[in-house]
């Protein structure tokens, strides 16, 4: 794998707009013009995979061919799990075509199937590929889709996706990246979901709960699979990611405010603690409410743990409180010559925290925190009575 990627003449002019472009692919989303994202049901979209429509699917895991898009358009690929309402289902290509007029780079059908969703969402499109009677890719932020795949629709209108039935052949350009942000592709395959270690897998969304390592579906063998990798910042295995941290009795994994902020957006009453998407190893969490409250002023929210211990799938009730010291995450290094890598993260421990959540498992599927801003460990005693009770499985209506 390689430790450096080199830019092209299209590379950024500074770091402020790469981030920029990180960000947007960090909270980007899949948009069905649905006021809930869980729209349709998850059965509902099982049944829809299932479903057969004419079309002569392979049954169950198949290989891919191609990748997703031309690499040599890519600075590099981030993995699935950045750490959001749930950890996110998939992964993303940063690319130099961002802010181009009209990129040329092109997307492809990574092997037979059949095109099933085309969609526009935030002034970008969206598209389902199936690829068996189990797999399908989706694909955001497409910036245009091919001629043939026009001229067999009707045009596509925000918010109202369609469902159509257009067939490509594995290696054919099926659209364009887009300008606006990075590639988004997921690979979602019916047959992983036992897999997942999901305490309740009923509120994960469909995308979620059927999230697979993209490289768990190129042979060893193809040399695209090598190819893609050399692209990818995961320096650990799962390669592809990994959006799953529940662990039963610890704190570990998806939580719910246990009374709901009413006025506020689902995730707000959400937290997640695991492992980060990149750097595999480090302890990442999610506070919601910081992250979408514009009336709290701290920015902890997006936060790694200084010393990265103990491993939240080691606290339970008889641990007791634990005190975190939350330190900034780190993504990419952009140097000067044009080169992104990974951070060495052998000085990252010295920094000055941003303050302490202290967390505590109350009962096997309930716990309290609390964040107190500026603070280290050795300054904080205990709760201070502004903590907020979080349940694996909330009883909203």
């Amino acid at each position: 794998m390689k430790a450096k990627t080199r830019l092209t003449t299209h590379s950024f002019s500074n770091i402020f707009i790469s981030l920029t472009l990180v960000f947007i692919f960090s909270f980007s989303t899949w948009s069905c013009g649905k006021d809930d994202p869980k729209e349709p049901m998850k059965e509902e979209m099982e049944e829809e995979m299932e479903e057969e429509v004419g079309y002569n699917y392979p049954e169950g895991k198949i290989f891919f061919d191609f990748p997703p898009m031309d690499l040599d358009g890519a600075y590099f690929y981030e993995p699935m799990g950045f750490m959001g309402v749930f950890p996110q289902d998939h992964g993303g290509f940063i690319h130099f075509e961002y802010g181009v007029d009209e990129p040329t780079t092109p997307i492809y059908a990574m092997a037979d199937g059949v095109v099933t969703e085309l969609g526009a969402s935030g002034g970008d499109l969206f598209m389902t590929v199936k690829y068996s009677t189990t797999i399908s890719g989706k694909l955001g932020h497409v910036g245009r889709f091919a001629n043939f795949i026009l001229d067999q629709t009707e045009p596509v209108i925000e918010g109202s996706p369609l469902d159509v039935e257009i067939e490509v052949k594995s290696g054919q350009i099926i659209g364009y990246i887009s300008p606006l942000s990075a590639l988004d592709i997921g690979i979602h395959d019916l047959e992983v979901a036992d897999s997942k270690s999901f305490c309740y897998p009923e509120l994960a969304y469909f995308e979620n709960l059927y999230a697979a390592d993209i490289f768990d579906y190129y042979k060893d063998e193809n040399p695209v699979k090598a190819e893609f990798l050399s692209k990818n910042v995961r320096a650990l295995p799962p390669y592809g990611g990994k959006n799953d941290f529940d662990v039963k009795g610890t704190i570990s994994g998806n939580w719910y405010i246990k009374d709901k902020f009413e006025g506020k957006d689902q995730a707000t009453n959400y937290f997640a603690i695991g492992y980060d998407h990149i750097y595999a190893q480090r302890i990442a969490l999610l506070d919601g409410l910081p992250a979408h409250d514009p009336d709290i002023a701290n920015t902890y929210s997006h936060s790694w743990i200084k010393g990265n211990n103990p491993k939240p799938e080691e606290v339970n009730v008889a641990f007791g409180i634990v005190k975190y010291e939350l330190i900034p995450k780190r993504h990419v290094i952009k140097n000067p010559d044009g080169t992104y890598e990974l951070y060495a993260l052998d000085t990252i421990d010295d920094q000055i925290p941003r303050g302490v959540l202290l967390m505590q498992m109350l009962e096997p599927e309930t716990m309290q925190l609390e964040f107190i801003a500026d603070k280290t460990a050795m300054e904080v005693d205990g709760f201070t009575g502004n903590q907020r009770i979080y349940v694996r499985k909330p009883d909203y209506e």
